[in-house]
């Protein structure tokens, strides 16, 4: 038995096996469960067992339940129910379970019976499959989407399903998957507790089912909770430890190549690269299909086990490694040939080998990915594979990089378990390495801020000379992250975007006849036929997570419509019209069977990088493998190309192009298109009409397709493709090109034409930049059979993440991309032009849903796409992630975005701005958080996502007020000095003096500096910064001691992005320098709130900082309003702060020009000299030092915190856990309040929790809790209650006064709170009186400057006659953004 299974349990991707065997037997939860209680029960249900073992096989579904399943809840003590008042076949559970008796008696009384329910149960007869429906019609059903159903429709988490003999657990949140669960074979456990003699293996039954396995503790969550977090844990930990091993194991492999072949070199890596991942792939697939629980490859069979099975070789690879390294050489290739004869089994299956079925029974599982016997046309990696070996040292360390991670525990190490991984968690592994090159080191190389580079001196050698090693593009050892979007991102997306497209079919297909119960007799094999004729695709595929998604929705779909028909013909006494439980072909119509056919039928796919569509064809054949079925031919639905760059071949054979005067041609040209468009559907009708379900069928798609990809004419319209998009591309070509071709294509002289050096210049550079041209990619998504082009042209729905780059780094496009797209802007990051693309291939009424930046909504790049989406598409939602961590190594915004390709509607579109990860569904937080946001608001390029009220108010002020770019004539709005290289020109006092003192003309040069930081509302705080402002007039030559200063940042300085001599400012805004020394007002470009100050001048801003010149103190003061900061804050980018709780807004000038300035002719003039007073009270605010610390200096400590008045505890909270609870527990923040002689203490809580992806995280893998107290002290005297109140926040922030930040696993958070000693007051009397004094002033001045901003803000809301409502509408919003 391996280390991980139990012949009694199967679980499948519910929890970890790892986790099941290995950890949870040394968890409190496993072994506080008393031996006797589990001894009573296993007595109790094996006696019950030895009863009833020789009639379950007789008893019917109702029989057994009396008999055997309800007498199996009362010993595991579950308090059940039955809701009597359902009907026998209605769509509900059997059984609620409930937390106590008289919870399940009063469940009868509420008006939902599960409210107070702590899971369901379903029972099924003696024998019944759990997994699909059965053969005969009477096993309609599918027990595991019943399952599922059940577990929407209902408000628990947990669900129960057995046959009595299989006892199943289901979980809410991956119960979609159906062949999600953790199941027990209680015959089989009782027999092998019995012969085994472990008591403890019954527990493996008992904890996961006895009634507290569902009851929550006080956090709210069960065991089982606890054991999925875990099992979550530990599976993203194997993910990290497999991506690392796999980074390595791709070195390896390579270098196992070069090692072992003659013929190869450097020449080479490319190819290497790539032929080491497709087999990686190989035992990636296979370690998969092998796993526990898989049941895909035969690994109980002798024959399988002893001479294929990769299980079995990594543990004879392990032991003889682990023995001595001697026994794997680098002169054989034992292993690459055991490996070889594996791949040959599997891609050939056995009875293709000749084995007797009886002995041994593979199925062919073929699809291309294991093909060991490659012709010419196949890929180049193929090939490759089949022509080349690695020798066993290397090929034995690369078995066990795949196979083996460090124990948790510290201990040696541990097989991997593949079975806690999923095609999703694969995907994400592989797609992190797919940006990594193969390169051999011409000299020692180190590693330096993440990139390799020469070590020199004392440099740690990290690769020898000569040694193979992986790096990206940039020279990096490491990426930052991958960008591989979370599930239930993807799980919304696709839900969204394609549920409307299933809701239209089943719609349809109800209003075709007069029979409208949507389960009529044969609706389910229209609706499935419906569904198959769908074209989803994702144009940046990657590893195909979304298109994995797409089988499961989809799949999903067709089973509940099939469902639906068959129990309305039970109810209605019509079981003739259940639906036909096998195909015309005899295949089962279960999940798997609509897997399958959603694959090779609904999906499409492309990505640039080739590796990625093979890897998205494994994804999918992982998602659709069935036993006994051979992988599905994909090819021509998953293709590599760059989906931005390509032309319409209607375009290209338009007679527009041909030239004028050449009648004939152009009759000609049109004939031709049509017949060409002809020729090409033929070709792939031809191909669409094979089943692609045997060995045969796939074997047959292969070669026709192939057939159809060399055909001579579709081989020329390709050609003629590429050389018209080369154009576009930059490409110099004859003005008659196009004419060329055409003539050539009608005189069959097409070899003339590929003798032209710009025809094969162009068919070069479509290679190189992978040109993809659509309709003849994809034809069958544009054309009829007759070469037509069809009505609704196009793909039914766009779904994906496509990649966010910003366009410096994809410059050899920048000409095409002009020439091609409506959104090119200078800055316009990758991801538009995909919304662009998309749209374009996407038919008319179709659906589109894509997670992209943010930044879209109210950039200045971003105007075309907003105008296009708000004028020819009907956005149906958007959900802003802002700044939040969706992508944790990925600094991006995000958001995702559901549109249809349609006129606009006046339905109102949801937006929901969401502004925590911590949410348990995000359907139930968009419900909860989303707003309605008039149509209307977007239809423009510049879109107002609010609610009604808060747009009418918008309104409102608009129309009050002047656009501050009109106001008074014209109010600029300008940035500041762009150094390029701040520190090179931005100096402190003592720096300035220096170069003054070397040289007294450097003064010329040097002026007072001000940061966006330096500025709060009304007030500018005092610098000694400054900047050496030199521009293009400038002769450095004048300035030695500044050059010699700027000398030392030389290199730097000459590697700026754009071109300046290399002494002078990036952008010095010399235009503005009139101002820098005059009057204006100030602003920081991001900041929490608005902050306005006026300057005299001189003062020379730095780029973070905005001005306005100007020296108008009323603007001032509307500026600093909050009805300044709520109108802002629906327009201004946000952005989140270094806590979860903080909030900053970009105050670009884009959204500062419209803001709308009230009319001063009602102001008698106020507001200025409210404005100029609030500058006096502030600056006479800042000049106050409150930093208690300053005033204390050198003391003696008195008393910690619990010995000084009275302690008054707070009630249980996380302060008084330990790290034995939560891992890396601290101390976040404090606060203290004080009431008069009372000081109440609270803290924020930070640690490292279990599942990351179930809380909102730093960028450390930290969550931090809210507030909570901490405990009270009182009876204070006045001074104990000020340093108690200044000295605690600065203790915690400091680390002094004894505390410690950190528990352990005997103090708490609480103990390191009371352990703060405080200074002796004795000590500093009068230094304490002192700080005193100036903190009442600071309250006085607080409280004056908190009046006047009353009054402005009165005065504000007056010169916009807003009402009493408005002014508490806008209240209400800027205080809940704070």
């Amino acid at each position: 038995m391996s280390e991980q299974s139990r012949p009694y349990r199967t679980n499948r991707d519910l929890f970890s096996n790892h986790y099941l065997t290995n950890h949870l037997r040394q968890t409190e939860p496993w072994q506080s469960v008393d031996d006797e209680e589990v001894r009573e029960a296993y007595d109790e249900i094996r006696t019950l067992w030895e009863d009833r073992e020789g009639r379950v096989d007789d008893y019917n579904e109702a029989q057994l339940e009396r008999n055997f399943i309800r007498l199996i809840f009362d010993l595991l003590n579950i308090p059940f129910e039955i809701e009597e008042t359902v009907m026998r076949n209605a769509r509900r559970p059997d059984y609620g379970f409930f937390p106590s008796a008289d919870a399940a008696d009063a469940a009868f009384d509420r008006d939902d019976f599960y409210e107070e329910a702590i899971a369901v149960a379903d029972a099924k007869r003696w024998g019944r499959k759990l997994d699909t429906r059965g053969e005969e019609k009477r096993d309609f059903e599918n027990p595991s989407y019943q399952i599922h159903a059940y577990l929407q429709e209902t408000p628990v988490q947990w669900a129960v399903l057995t046959n009595g003999e299989h006892w199943r657990l289901y979980y809410g949140p991956t119960s979609h998957r159906l062949d999600s669960y953790y199941e027990i074979d209680l015959p089989e456990i009782l027999r092998y507790v019995e012969e085994e003699g472990n008591l403890k293996d019954f527990k493996d039954f008992y904890l996961f089912f006895q009634q507290e396995a569902f009851l929550p503790d006080q956090s709210g969550d069960c065991f089982l909770d606890d054991v999925y977090d875990e099992s979550s844990v530990f599976a993203e930990a194997i993910g990290e430890d497999l991506q690392e091993n796999i980074y390595e194991a791709i070195r390896v492999l390579a270098e196992g190549f070069l090692d072992t072949n003659d013929d190869l070199d450097e020449d080479d890596l490319p190819l290497i690269h790539d032929s080491s991942l497709i087999y990686l792939y190989r035992l990636i697939f296979v370690l998969y299909a092998e796993s526990e629980g898989r049941d895909l490859l035969p690994t109980e069979n002798e024959i399988y086990s002893a001479s294929y099975s990769l299980n079995d070789l990594k543990q004879t690879v392990t032991d003889k490694r682990k023995a001595t390294q001697q026994h794997y050489q680098t002169w054989q290739t034992n292993l690459w040939d055991r490996l070889e004869e594996l791949f040959v089994l599997i891609d050939q299956g056995s009875q293709g080998m000749d084995i007797p079925k009886d002995q041994l029974y593979v199925p062919a599982y073929n699809g291309g990915l294991f093909r060991t016997n490659p012709g010419p046309d196949d890929s180049q990696e193929a090939l490759f594979l089949a022509s080349h070996e690695a020798d066993d040292a290397h090929l034995a360390e690369v078995i066990e990089l795949l196979t083996r991670r460090d124990a948790d525990e510290g201990d040696g190490q541990v097989f991997v378990d593949y079975s806690s991984l999923d095609e999703r968690h694969l995907g994400s592994i592989y797609e992190g390495l797919l940006e990594y090159r193969i390169d051999v080191a011409d000299e020692p190389l180190t590693v330096e801020d993440g990139e390799y580079s020469p070590a020199v001196d004392d440099d740690e050698v990290v690769v020898p000379e000569g040694d193979v090693f992986l790096r990206t593009d940039d020279g990096e050892r490491k990426t930052t992250g991958s960008y591989y979007t979370p599930e239930y991102v993807v799980e919304y997306i696709v839900d969204e975007t394609l549920g409307p497209l299933v809701d239209d079919i089943r719609s349809d297909l109800v209003s075709e006849s007069a029979d409208t119960t949507h389960e009529r007799e044969g609706f389910a094999g229209e609706f499935a036929d419906r569904v198959f004729d769908l074209k989803v695709l994702d144009p940046a595929m990657g590893s195909g997570h979304f298109l994995v998604n797409a089988v499961d929705y989809l799949a999903r779909e067709i089973i509940d419509a099939q469902e639906r028909q068959d129990y309305q013909a039970v109810e209605s006494g019509d079981e003739d019209a259940i639906s036909d439980p096998t195909t015309e072909d005899g295949e089962l119509r279960d999940i798997n069977w609509a897997r399958r056919k959603v694959a090779q039928q609904c999906l499409y796919g492309v990505d640039v990088n080739p590796l990625a569509t093979e890897l998205a064809k494994v994804s999918l054949w992982l998602r659709t493998l069935a036993a006994e079925q051979p992988l599905a031919f994909l090819d021509h639905h998953l293709k590599t190309g760059n989906s931005l760059i390509g032309s319409d071949i209607e375009d290209v054979l338009s007679a527009e192009n041909q030239g004028t005067g050449q009648t004939q041609l152009t009759d000609w040209m049109e004939q031709a298109r049509q017949r060409a468009l002809e020729h090409v559907m033929e070709r792939f009708t031809d191909l669409l009409s094979i089943d692609n379900e045997t060995l045969e069928d796939i074997k047959e798609m292969e070669e026709v397709y192939e057939e159809v990809r060399s055909d001579a004419l579709y081989q020329h319209l390709l050609a003629m493709a590429n050389v018209y998009t080369a154009a576009e591309f930059g490409l110099l070509v004859p003005d008659d090109a196009e004419k060329q071709m055409a003539e050539a294509l009608r005189d069959d002289s097409w070899s003339d034409i590929e003798n032209k050096s710009w025809f094969q210049e162009a068919q070069t550079m479509a290679e190189k930049n992978s040109f993809f041209h659509w309709e003849l990619e994809f034809p069958v998504a544009f054309y009829g059979e007759g070469g037509e082009r069809v009505t609704d042209a196009g793909f039914d729905a766009v779904i994906g993440n496509p990649p966010y780059v910003r366009m410096e780094e994809f410059k050899s496009a920048k000409t095409y991309l002009e020439i091609e797209y409506t959104t090119h802007a200078a800055r316009t990051d990758l991801y538009v032009y995909f919304i662009e693309q998309s749209l374009d291939v996407l038919r008319s009424q179709g659906e589109y849903g894509s997670i992209v930046s943010n930044k879209f909504i109210r950039a200045n790049y971003g105007r075309t796409i907003r105008k296009i989406l708000g004028e020819s598409t009907n956005v149906r939602e958007i959900v802003d992630f802002g700044g939040l961590p969706v992508f944790p190594d990925a600094t991006v915004r995000s958001s995702i975005l559901l549109t249809q390709k349609t006129s606009p509607t006046p339905h109102p579109l949801r937006y929901t701005a969401i502004e925590s990860l911590s949410f348990s569904s995000l359907p139930e937080a968009v419900e909860e958080f989303g707003v309605d946001v008039d149509a209307t608001n977007i239809q423009d390029d510049e879109w107002r996502l609010v609610s009604k009220s808060i747009s009418n108010l918008m309104e409102k002020i608009e129309t009050d007020g002047i656009q501050l770019a009109r106001f008074e004539g014209g109010t600029q709005v300008c940035r500041g000095i762009v150094t390029g290289r701040n520190e090179a020109f931005f100096i402190d006092e003592s720096e300035r003096q220096s170069l003054i003192e070397s040289d007294s003309k450097s003064e010329e040069v040097i002026h007072p500096l001000v940061r966006g930081e330096d500025i709060r509302p009304y007030h500018i705080g005092s610098t000694e910064s400054h900047i050496i402002y030199l521009t293009e007039e400038t002769n450095i030559d004048r300035y030695p001691a500044v050059e010699e200063h700027l000398e030392e940042y030389r290199k730097g300085l000459e590697s700026r992005a754009t071109e300046q001599r290399w002494f002078e400012l990036q952008q010095p805004q010399e235009a503005y320098i009139e101002f820098f020394e005059g009057s204006k007002i100030l602003y920081p470009e991001i900041a929490p709130e608005t902050r306005f100050a006026y300057d005299k001048g001189p003062l020379y801003p730095n780029n973070k900082c905005f001005f306005i010149p100007t020296d108008d103190q009323y603007l001032v003061a509307v500026l600093n309003s909050s009805l300044s900061l709520f109108y802002l804050q629906q327009v201004v980018a946000k952005l989140e702060g270094s806590s979860s709780d903080s909030l900053y807004y970009e105050f670009r000038s884009q959204y500062m020009e419209k803001f709308p300035v009230p009319n001063t002719e009602k102001d008698d003039g106020e507001l200025a000299a409210l404005a100029d007073e609030m500058s006096q009270l502030s600056d006479r605010r800042a000049s106050l030092n409150l930093n208690l610390l300053d005033y204390l200096g050198n003391y003696s400590e008195g008393a910690n915190l619990p010995n000084i008045g009275i302690f008054q505890p707070a009630s249980v909270n996380i302060l008084e856990e330990t790290t034995e609870e939560y891992e890396k527990l601290q101390v976040g923040n404090v606060r203290t309040t004080r009431d008069g002689h009372t000081v109440t203490i609270e803290a924020t809580a930070r640690y490292k929790p279990g599942d990351e992806d179930a809380f909102e995280t730093d960028r450390w893998g930290y969550t931090e809790t809210d507030y909570v107290e901490a405990f009270t002290l009182s009876d204070l005297t006045d001074k104990e209650a000020v340093l108690v109140e200044a000295f605690v926040p600065v203790s915690v922030e400091r680390e002094i006064g004894g505390f410690r930040n950190n528990a352990t696993k005997t103090n708490t958070l609480i103990d390191r709170l009371k352990g703060i000693m405080l200074p002796d007051i004795n000590d500093i009397e009068d230094d304490l009186d002192r700080y005193i004094s100036n903190k009442g002033q600071a309250e006085e001045l607080d409280e004056e400057i908190k009046n006047i901003n009353r009054l402005i803000d009165e005065a504000v809301y007056n010169l916009y006659d807003l009402t009493e409502d408005e002014i508490e509408l806008v209240e209400q919003t800027v205080n809940s953004d704070e």
